[in-house]
Parts: C-alpha cells; sequence; structure tokens
C-alpha cells in the first residue's frame, strides 16, 4: 500500500480520536447516573455508546471529505469549533461536575449547532450532510431524553 493511503487513515483516524477525547479525559460517571431517576424506557448504557461511537464515525467521514476535498470557509469552520466544543463538555459537566443545568445547556447548544453544522456541509457537499443526519437525529433525541431526566430530578 503506498504513502498517500496511509496518510489518509491517519488524517482520518485522528479526525476520528478528536471525537473522544472528552471519553478519555472525562469517563463517564455510571455511579453518578445510577443516583437519577430515569424512566424505564431509556435506552441502556452500551446501546447509548454503540450509538456515539457510529456517529463520531459518520461526523469523521464526513468532516475528513470536506477538509480533503474543499476550500472551506470560515462559517464551517465555526460551527464544526462550536459544535465539537459543546459536544465534548457534556462528559465535563455531566461525569465531573455533575451539574444537571450545565449539561443541558451542553446538550442543548449541541443539537442547535448540530442543525447548522449540517447546513454549513450541505452547501459544500451533499454526501457529507447525509453523514451528519445521525448526529442531528441523535442530538436531538438526546436533547429530549436529557430534558426528562433533568425534569425528574
Amino acid at each position: 500500500m503506498s504513502r498517500f493511503f496511509y496518510r489518509k487513515i491517519i488524517a482520518f483516524l485522528i479526525i476520528l480520536l478528536l471525537w473522544f477525547l472528552s471519553s478519555a479525559f472525562f469517563p463517564f460517571d455510571i455511579g453518578y447516573y445510577l443516583t437519577l431517576k430515569v424512566p424505564s424506557f431509556f435506552p441502556n448504557n452500551y446501546l447509548i455508546s454503540f450509538i456515539w461511537i457510529i456517529i463520531y464515525i459518520f461526523n469523521s467521514s464526513s468532516t475528513y471529505i470536506l477538509i480533503k476535498n474543499y476550500e472551506l470557509n470560515n462559517d464551517y469552520y465555526f460551527i464544526l469549533i462550536i459544535n465539537y466544543l459543546f459536544n465534548q463538555t457534556f462528559s465535563l459537566f455531566f461525569s465531573i461536575f455533575h451539574s444537571l443545568f450545565l449539561t443541558l445547556i451542553a446538550t442543548t447548544t449541541t443539537a442547535i449547532t448540530s442543525i447548522f453544522l449540517y447546513l454549513e456541509a450541505k452547501k459544500i457537499n451533499k454526501t457529507s450532510s447525509y453523514l451528519l443526519i445521525p448526529y442531528l437525529i441523535w442530538s436531538f433525541i438526546s436533547l429530549i431524553l436529557f430534558i426528562i431526566i433533568c425534569t425528574l430530578n
């Protein structure tokens, strides 16, 4: 295999690993989660983790396609960075600070900025935007689930 192929793989893996930074620095606090009132219809932690892994692979694919093939504008980079930062702060606010309010702000901001991220990607490349649809949907499902947690607690 060529060096070029390895460079593509390494670039993709770096983008993918960035999505998992908060998991490494602020691991999910299952003990805190178990102290919260959660309805029985909530998906289990393993399913939620699996969904996020798949979504991060799609997000990384979308970002890789756009960065590699297009001259991107500041609007895309700005919304990507804002979305990424709030996505990553979920673990910090929930698992470290145990703050439902700050976690709700992070979840809300992630959901809202995922709309703008999708729209910015769609302006550049429709295939890349389609890869963001699961993230867009799951961000709003997560927001609804977290609003339920906040209401119950």
